[in-house]
């Protein structure tokens, strides 16, 4: 009996420990799942901190270029010099602006297609302990006739090789001397005539239109359309050619009424016409009469308005700018009169310029109105503008000219292309323009549409 009770007493020792072992593994393991819990937590939190401060510094990025700020594509801070935020959270956004027509790689690897934007921002925790990526790809929408690489309501004379890349309109017509190439600018190369397309003479290469995409492989997805019919000879690589006169809605003449927002008629498109008040808000007035000589912007996207300026500007008087320094605008008027504007910086580089030739001071002596006149703009020399050419009357160019952007001439004073092998590229504006916001999408760059948000 004395035997029994010992084995039943070390029986329930053993039992004892065991339980006691299983109970601590089992303490032990939730204890352990615990802490991978909590870290697992922690670490989502520094994430999830990271994530906020990366969407912080695409907020600010966008806003900034939504506000034309001055270096808005140089992007925001950097990976050695973030911007710090609250209890340790920093970010830094790079931008990539593909302003060509070629594709782009963003720093992530990312295809920026010809127009678009891409931001990226990394948004950091307690230096890097945690990190997070976001990107987005926007594009611009301007809208109207800045959909076009040039659009005038006169006539359109190509008197030497041209390439356009982008859409051109006209409420007059053309004519063509020369090898005229029009390639698509995301998708669009259209050619919309009110009036008639007249080939010019049948001999050599005259009245040649070519068509084709920017690595010269035919495009069948853009058309030639004229109101009023196209002459002969006519060659079209890749086109959808309307020989007839075209009925459509889309060579309906600009409306150019001078009015200061865009028409509300269905099926109508308007030539922009820009708020006096606001483009000329916080200026730099220039009184010299028929200035001449070079100029510099005193900070990015200054507007400069010369109120004198009168003359011939093929030949003497008028305002003539030589050479540029720095990225802005420059206005020229002359108070019901009309403005002159003669351009040659001589093909030193590129100027990030918007040119922009009015006539009158204010809104109420003429675009109020609906008074519009033939300021002019006449190209002498080799040049390359990123921005917007715009004048009242004739955009004239008797030497090579690449424009980047949108060329406008409001009036029926028309665009006359001499210039040899000249190029009109359309592409969003570099420089911010005010006084135009109603007609491009309510900002001074134009609306901006996300085409897609990544979380990398």
């Amino acid at each position: 009996m004395k035997g029994n009770r010992k084995r039943q007493r070390g029986l329930s020792l053993v039992v004892t420990l065991l339980v006691l072992v299983i109970m601590t593994v089992i303490v032990f393991a939730i204890g352990s799942r615990a802490i991978v819990n909590l870290n697992f937590t922690t670490t989502e939190k520094y994430r999830t901190m990271a994530f906020y401060a990366a969407e912080a510094g695409l907020s600010n990025a966008l806003l900034n270029y939504k506000k034309g700020q001055s270096g808005w594509d140089s992007g925001i801070g950097s990976a050695a010099s973030p911007v710090n935020l609250f209890n340790g959270a920093s970010y830094y956004v790079q931008v990539t602006r593909n302003e060509t027509q070629q594709d782009m790689t963003a720093p992530n690897g990312t295809i920026v297609k010809p127009g678009q934007i891409h931001f990226l921002g990394t948004g950091n925790w307690q230096n890097k302990v945690a990190q997070q990526q976001v990107a987005i790809v926007v594009k611009v929408n301007q809208g109207g006739a800045f959909d076009y690489a040039i659009a005038t309501a006169g006539d359109v004379a190509f008197n030497a090789n041209t390439t356009i890349t982008g859409n051109i309109k006209t409420s007059g017509s053309i004519t063509n001397n020369a090898v005229l190439s029009v390639k698509p600018y995301n998708g669009e190369g259209r050619v919309l005539v009110t009036g008639q397309i007249d080939n010019g003479t049948p001999h050599g290469s005259s009245g040649k239109w070519v068509h084709s995409n920017p690595d010269g492989t035919p495009n069948a997805l853009n058309d030639v359309r004229a109101r009023a019919g196209i002459t002969a000879p006519t060659k079209v690589d890749g086109w959808d050619y309307l020989g007839n006169p075209d009925s459509t809605d889309d060579t309906l003449a600009f409306i150019n009424d001078g009015s200061l927002a865009p028409t509300s008629i269905p099926g109508r498109e308007s030539l922009p016409n820009p708020d006096m008040t606001e483009l000329l808000a916080s200026c730099r007035t220039i009184t010299t009469n028929n200035y001449s000589g070079s100029l510099t912007f005193n900070y990015d996207g200054e507007v400069v308005y010369f109120p004198n300026s009168s003359g011939d500007p093929e030949g003497i008087g008028g305002i003539q700018i030589t050479s540029l320094t720095g990225k802005g605008t420059i206005v020229v008027g002359s108070y019901g009169k009309p403005g002159k504007l003669n351009f040659s910086t001589g093909g030193a580089g590129t100027d990030n310029v918007n040119l922009i030739a009015v006539d009158g001071g204010t809104n109420s002596n003429w675009a109020g109105s609906g008074t519009v006149g033939g300021a002019k703009i006449y190209n002498r020399n080799n040049t390359i503008i990123n921005g917007l050419v715009y004048a009242h009357g004739t955009i004239k160019t008797n030497a090579h000219l690449e424009v980047n952007g949108s060329v406008i001439s409001y009036n029926t004073g028309g665009v006359e292309q001499n210039g040899a092998n000249s190029t009109f590229n359309l592409a969003p504006l570099a420089v911010q323009c005010p006084g135009f916001e109603a007609w491009i999408g309510g900002s001074t760059y134009g609306e901006v549409v996300i085409i897609s948000w990544q979380k990398m």
